[in-house]
């Protein structure tokens, strides 16, 4: 048995260690990047939505062709998904600060 995550694309990340560090990165900027981790051509950014006790219970994301979607799209369109995600926890009753 092979070990480590599944793989779907070249650029799926299979290592659990490398995954972690990626989790604190995400923590970090706020939102996370699927750039081609899941399927091949489809670039995503997704962004945590909080309950009123702070917790994450949902998110919410925009995906789209990476052709359309490039990287440097995906920094204006982390701005909208959070800015989204912001509005949806505030109106689920959570506060920031």
């Amino acid at each position: 048995q092979e070990e480590g995550l599944e793989r779907f694309t070249e650029n799926t990340i299979t290592d659990p260690e490398v995954l972690k560090q990626e989790l604190k990165e995400i923590r970090k900027r706020g939102y996370a990047i699927d750039n081609m981790e899941h399927e091949e051509g489809i670039r995503c950014v997704g962004a945590p939505i909080r309950n009123h006790r702070g917790e994450v219970f949902a998110a919410i994301s925009v995906s789209g062709p990476s052709q359309r979607f490039s990287l440097s799209r995906i920094e204006v369109m982390a701005k909208l998904v959070i800015k989204a995600a912001k509005e949806i926890s505030k109106k689920m009753g959570y506060r920031e600060g």
